[in-house]
């Protein structure tokens, strides 16, 4: 989905950068972050909450199916399993 998404951002935006304006214009429903927060934290954090909007997106898609989620996003189960509990989605 992600690969899907670049693509659909690259072909959709002029320019060889797309910007946050880009974004926000054609895909008006994509949750962004807060640009003064986002520039204020760290690259791992910014990968964490990315992580997390893609997971609880992959989740409430599949009704909290892990197995299902995981094969949405390619990934294997237990790995999604891990990574479910290390951004704290689930108990």
């Amino acid at each position: 989905q992600l690969k899907n998404m670049v693509e659909r951002w690259t072909i959709m935006c002029h320019g060889r950068t797309v910007t946050v304006e880009d974004l926000e214009h054609r895909f008006p429903d994509l949750p962004l972050p807060d640009r003064a927060t986002a520039a204020d934290r760290s690259l791992a954090e910014k990968v964490a909450a990315f992580e997390r909007h893609l997971i609880q997106s992959a989740l409430a898609q599949c009704r909290g199916n892990i197995s299902e989620a995981a094969r949405m996003l390619g990934v294997d189960r237990a790995n999604l399993s891990r990574k479910i509990k290390e951004l704290g989605l689930k108990d």
